[in-house]
């Protein structure tokens, strides 16, 4: 559930400071101003970020179980195993979906089950993080942004990075992700050759043609996503924001409202 991974979402937001002396990064969690209505809340340029869905998920596993050894609860049960076995492992429940801890659940699912976006109070857009950098001033123009100059200039990336390569050497495991992720690849314009070398994914597109897995053809048509286009590059004209109309999803069942 996002409202109880989240009790924060949509009051307070961390801000991640330039790196110290000691090459730490100061966390300060500071209030927001929430919307007063939902007539408000739907007069606000709203919009998510997205990430490669293979990256993140072996971004998820690196984090909390290689660098902080599990302390988060949920994936205490993966330190539980030998080291040669976790990643295998980890994989084979998230893709079976027994796994679905907020960290590894389709970001397709996560922006239409939490109700960020639908009928009544639609995203105006989707972002990749891998893009944010280019896309900041245009974030901080259409969102209304009023802080100081040096909170606006705060960290607005990764601010883990790592080279996850590694991950994806074994073509079986990899074809399973690829197959895992094929939706929301082709919904927000990512390839598996972004995160893994071409011949691994050739090795691992072969493993699917030759298994055809239970799911079926991994080559099939993928419906229309019933989320906003993702945007690739900012806008060449400045004074206008991208998306400042709501892009209405086709298929999302209503909902109450929304908070983001």
């Amino acid at each position: 559930n996002f409202s109880q991974a989240f009790p924060y979402l949509g009051s307070k937001v961390t801000l991640t400071g330039p790196p110290g002396a000691d090459g730490t990064r100061p966390l300060r969690v500071v209030e927001t101003r929430r919307c007063e209505s939902s007539a408000e809340l739907r007069r606000r340029w709203r919009f998510a970020l997205i990430r490669h869905p293979l990256r993140r998920l072996a971004s998820a596993y690196h984090d909390k179980v290689v660098i902080e050894r599990c302390i988060y609860e949920p994936f205490k049960w993966v330190c539980g195993l030998p080291p040669e076995r976790r990643w295998r492992a980890f994989v084979g429940e998230v893709v079976a979906g027994r796994f679905r801890d907020v960290h590894v659940v389709s970001q397709a699912d996560g922006l239409l089950g939490s109700h960020v976006h639908t009928r009544e109070m639609p995203l105006h857009a989707l972002i990749r993080i891998e893009q944010l950098d280019a896309w900041w001033p245009y974030v901080l123009k259409c969102s209304r942004y009023r802080g100081s100059a040096s909170e606006g200039a705060l960290l607005h990336a990764n601010s883990k990075p790592a080279n996850y390569s590694e991950y994806f050497q074994d073509k079986e495991l990899l074809a399973q992700l690829m197959q895992h992720s094929l939706r929301e690849e082709r919904w927000f314009g990512y390839s598996a050759v972004e995160v893994a070398s071409s011949p691994a994914v050739a090795q691992a597109a072969a493993e699917l043609q030759r298994h055809r897995w239970s799911t079926g053809d991994w080559s099939r048509h993928t419906p229309p996503s019933p989320l906003p286009p993702v945007h690739d590059d900012p806008p060449a004209d400045k004074g206008r924001c991208v998306g400042s109309r709501p892009l209405h999803p086709g298929s999302v069942p209503s909902s109450g409202g929304a908070r983001v």
